[in-house]
C-alpha cells in the first residue's frame, strides 16, 4: 500500500504540472437563469447541487437586465438563513443590466438541495431576465475578508476590472465575475483568473462568469482581472478580493 507521505508527494507533483488540482479549492453550488414578465415583485430561486460546510465563504453573483431591479437591502437569502451582506454594483454598457455580487460566511452548512433566492422588483412591462451563481470557498477563515474593491463596464471583446484600492494582505483571494448582454458566444477568464461554471440565459444575450485566483504573494497590488467575448457586447465586471488561507488556494487542500 503506498504511504501517506509518497501519495502527497505523488499530489503535489500533480498539482505543479497541472493547473486544475488546485481549482479543488472552489465549489459551485448551484447556477440558474430566469425570466420574469413585466410584474412588480419576483423571486428567483436556485436550488443547489452541491453543500457548503459551515465556515465557509460563499459568493454569490447575480445579473439582471432592464428593467429587472433587486427587491430591498437585503435581497439574497438561502435555506439555512445565512446572510450576505457584503455588496458590490456596476451598471452594464449602456444601461442594458446590472452585475451585483453578495458575500457571507455560511453559520450554518448549506446542503445540497437547498436553495439561495434572490428578490426583484420591474420598473417596467417589459419582460426581465436574471442569471445567478454561487461559489463557495473554504480557504477564507478570518472573521471579516474582505478587502479591496473594483468595478468597469465597456464594450466590446474584452471584459477587464480593476481595484480602486491596493490589497492590504498577501496572497488574498480575488474573486471576480462577469455579465455580458447582446448575442455574447463564448466568455473566458484570461489567466491567473479561472472561470468558474457559468450560465448563459436560453436566449444567450445574459452572460454570467464568476472566475477566481490567488492574489500576489505581497500586499499593496491593485488586483485585476480579465476575459474575452466571442463577439463584441455590452459588459460590466466586479472584483473583490479576501484575506485567505494562502496554502489552500495554492495547492487546494481543505
Amino acid at each position: 500500500m503506498e504511504s501517506v507521505v509518497k501519495f502527497c508527494r505523488r499530489l503535489l507533483v500533480a498539482c505543479a504540472a497541472s493547473v486544475p488540482c488546485f481549482a479543488a479549492a472552489q465549489t459551485v453550488l448551484g447556477s440558474a437563469c430566469a425570466t420574469f414578465p413585466g410584474v412588480y415583485v419576483q423571486q428567483q430561486t436556485v436550488t443547489l447541487n452541491h453543500s457548503a460546510a459551515a465556515g465557509q465563504l460563499i459568493v454569490v453573483g447575480v445579473a439582471v437586465n432592464a428593467p429587472a431591479q433587486l427587491a430591498d437591502a437585503n435581497p439574497v437569502s438561502d435555506s439555512a438563513g445565512n446572510g450576505y451582506p457584503i455588496s458590490n454594483a456596476v451598471t452594464l454598457y449602456g444601461n442594458s443590466g446590472v452585475l451585483f455580487a453578495f458575500a457571507g460566511r455560511a453559520a450554518a452548512a448549506l446542503n445540497a438541495g437547498g436553495s439561495i433566492t434572490i428578490g426583484y422588483f420591474s420598473t417596467g412591462s417589459t419582460t426581465a431576465q436574471s442569471c445567478v451563481e454561487a461559489v463557495a470557498f473554504p480557504g477564507v477563515s478570518v472573521a471579516n475578508p474582505d478587502d479591496a474593491y473594483g468595478a468597469g463596464y465597456g464594450t466590446g471583446n474584452s471584459l477587464m476590472v480593476t481595484a480602486s484600492t491596493s490589497t492590504q494582505h498577501s496572497n488574498e483571494l480575488v474573486y471576480s465575475v462577469f455579465a455580458s448582454a447582446g448575442t455574447p458566444g463564448a466568455v473566458a477568464a484570461l489567466a491567473p483568473a479561472q472561470g468558474v461554471g457559468g450560465t448563459c440565459s436560453g436566449d444567450g444575450t445574459l452572460c454570467l462568469l464568476p472566475a477566481w485566483n490567488l492574489g500576489a504573494a505581497s500586499a499593496g497590488i491593485y488586483e485585476g482581472a480579465d476575459a474575452s467575448s466571442a463577439n463584441s457586447v455590452g459588459w460590466g465586471a466586479l472584483l473583490i478580493t479576501f484575506q485567505s488561507n494562502d496554502r489552500i488556494f495554492a495547492n487546494g487542500f481543505e
